[in-house]
């Protein structure tokens, strides 16, 4: 913060390309450790390819992009309702760096793309 007002919550969302995968990997095993009490059905390697080869190339995953370009968020929309949706554990919140003015931008993204 600078002169007394919040930092800027500025984020911004597009769809993902095969060089976010790893990016795209890391905020969703982040996510689902810091949610889930279970552990994953398959390991991270997994996990990581399963993103690489299957869900990043289907067209339909877009990322929020913090001002810093890096990828805090991702969602992915699938025969036009939103299937997934993951947020890095430490950007959850309205204040700040925080970024889940992203999960409605997300939502009106997938809006978008569903018409």
């Amino acid at each position: 913060m600078t002169g007394g007002s919040p930092a800027s919550t500025a984020t911004t969302i597009r769809k993902a390309g095969a060089a976010d995968a790893k990016a795209v990997a890391d905020v969703y095993l982040a996510s689902f450790g810091a949610t889930y009490d279970f552990p994953l059905a398959h390991t991270d390697d997994e996990v990581r390819a399963w993103i690489r080869d299957s869900v990043v190339p289907t067209g339909g995953t877009w990322v929020a992009l913090d001002q810093g370009g890096s990828i805090v968020g991702m969602m992915v929309v699938a025969a036009g309702e939103l299937d997934q949706l993951y947020v890095l554990p430490d950007r959850l919140g309205v204040s700040g760096q925080r970024s889940s003015p992203a999960v409605l931008r997300a939502e009106r993204v997938r809006r978008r793309v569903v018409r």
